[in-house]
């Protein structure tokens, strides 16, 4: 990349969520620790300290209060233009980690589920794993048993080692 820091923090998030999708927190951390983001533009410290801080509160530490929290703040410096290319895609994906959070922290309704299942025939797959992850426990939750297992399926077929999403 010809923008060392954009290329510093691409590397640094993948690997971290990565870590999270096979559930080495630490290592997540560690990596996390290694990267001064106090010095990173806000668009770069929101992107990956927040976002994936927040996913460690969603998987790891059970404060899913706070991941909301910090996913919310997230998605407020993330914000940018509609102009940029790729902000409306980076935009879809911060709503859908904010639903999830939503699910996670009990506020369920209609809307929320209805939004995430259109983003998850919107969005990559990387969003779309944790998408189908907390689709996944709604149906569970909710006794949709065809949905349910449509979603673990699709997780089963794409990240077949990651169990935390199956949980």
């Amino acid at each position: 990349m010809k923008d060392r820091q954009m290329g510093e923090v691409f590397i640094a998030y993948n690997t971290a969520l990565s870590h999270i999708l096979f559930e080495e927190f630490e290592s997540a951390e560690r990596v996390m620790r290694k990267i001064d983001w106090e010095r990173k533009i806000p668009m770069y410290q929101a992107a990956v300290s927040l976002n994936i801080r927040a996913f460690i509160h969603y998987y790891h530490t059970g404060d899913c209060h706070e991941g909301l929290s910090l996913m919310r703040k997230a998605k407020a410096l993330a914000t940018v233009s509609g102009s940029f290319p790729g902000s409306k895609q980076a935009e879809m994906t911060y709503e859908a980690y904010i639903a999830i959070g939503q699910l996670l922290t009990g506020f369920r309704n209609d809307e929320v589920v209805a939004a995430l299942e259109k983003k998850f025939d919107q969005l990559p797959i990387l969003p779309k794993l944790f998408i189908a992850s907390g689709l996944r426990s709604e149906y569970k939750r909710s006794g949709q048993v065809d949905k349910l297992l449509e979603k673990e399926a699709f997780l089963r077929s794409n990240a077949p080692y990651c169990k935390l999403l199956l949980k």
